[in-house]
């Protein structure tokens, strides 16, 4: 867009619409990427009851090693911007363009819109469970978000600190419901951007429809499922550079979002069919395990036990895998700008 050097200027600039952060506050700070661009996550591994034997040497079961999950969370947003404020053109314009309300503007409309919805898409992307629902009106989004709600309950997900994310179009058909006149606005009191009440126990938080990826209705997420870390958050006025006479604003924002995987549970999205993934098709002959191929799907597998959406020892699938006694092939497809599929599964005969 060109700059406008007109013969009078209002002493006053006129902003876009803003918004804070719809997600600071609402996502676990326990882990931090500080000095690092990788962090794995040991998660040591339970195993099940047995029947007690009263004879023999073995009375509580055969004793196996404790086995662990590793998780590899690798920075992957390096993002960058400058604008100058040349002081010819700023005295032309009265000087209303103030450093400092310039640095805070690109924040408020570039910056902060973006890092919140990428850390969305991770998190929908990437949730424990991705349901396939059909597009919500206003007689069925209440009863989708009660499953939604009903399947953390299963899982044990606590029911605190659990914040129900919905579009715009999609509150409207909350507001709008049948089962439900108005969600209750006394949580919205100092709960941080977006909070507009409760429903059934959750935090309810309204982003604009572009916040949310496509396809993808609403999402569930308890505080501790998801991260969001900003290693650098660098921002810069320079006024003596070679070349320029004015000042050159600069920001540097090194950032990512994702889900952790023991935790992975605590996070569901209800997604369109087109927006996910569909479940790989495993053909086991003889233990040999090979993966029916879909245009624009990566595959991904363990055979030592872990959730191949997250573990770090997931490896890209190439050709038939041939299975050892014992062994579980589990496979995830990942396709760009869908929901991860759900795990596909075939043992060892």
């Amino acid at each position: 867009m060109g700059l406008n050097l007109a013969t009078k200027y209002s002493p006053t600039i006129d902003k876009i619409w803003t918004a804070k952060s719809f997600i600071a506050g609402k996502c676990s700070t326990k882990y931090d990427l500080i000095g690092t661009r990788s962090l794995v996550i040991t998660s040591p591994l339970t195993v099940d009851l047995v029947d007690y034997t009263r004879s023999g040497l073995a009375r509580f079961g055969t004793v196996n090693e404790m086995q662990d999950e590793v998780q590899e969370l690798t920075m992957s947003r390096d993002r960058a911007w400058t604008m100058s404020i040349d002081k010819a053109n700023a005295s032309d314009q009265l000087d209303v363009k103030k450093t400092g309300e310039a640095v805070t503007m690109q924040l408020d409309e570039k910056v902060i819109p973006e890092q919140d919805k990428w850390a969305l898409r991770q998190w929908a992307f990437n949730a424990g469970k991705s349901a396939v629902i059909a597009d919500s009106t206003k007689s069925t989004i209440i009863g989708l978000i009660a499953d939604a709600h009903a399947f953390l309950d299963n899982n044990l997900v606590p029911n605190d600190n659990r914040f129900t994310y919905i579009g715009a179009t999609k509150y409207n058909q909350v507001r709008m419901s049948d089962e439900i006149l108005a969600v209750d606005p006394m949580a919205a009191q100092a709960l941080g951007k977006g909070v507009v009440g409760m429903l059934f126990d959750s935090y309810l938080v309204r982003v604009p429809d572009s916040y949310l990826p496509t396809g993808v209705q609403f999402m569930i997420m308890h505080k501790e499922a998801g991260i969001a870390p900003k290693k650098l958050h660098t921002l810069r006025i320079l006024t003596e550079v070679q070349g320029i006479d004015g000042a050159v604003l600069e920001g540097h924002h090194y950032y990512d979002a994702f889900v952790i995987a023991k935790k992975a549970v605590g996070i569901y999205a209800g997604v369109l069919t087109a927006n996910k993934v569909a479940t790989p098709v495993i053909t086991n002959a003889s233990n040999s395990c090979t993966v029916g191929a879909v245009g624009g799907v990566t595959f991904k597998y363990t055979v030592d036990g872990p959730d191949p959406r997250y573990s770090k020892t997931a490896v890209t699938y190439s050709g038939a895998v041939v299975l050892t006694t014992g062994q579980t092939i589990k496979v995830a497809g990942f396709a760009a700008d869908k929901c991860v599929s759900d795990v596909a599964t075939s043992a060892y005969a």
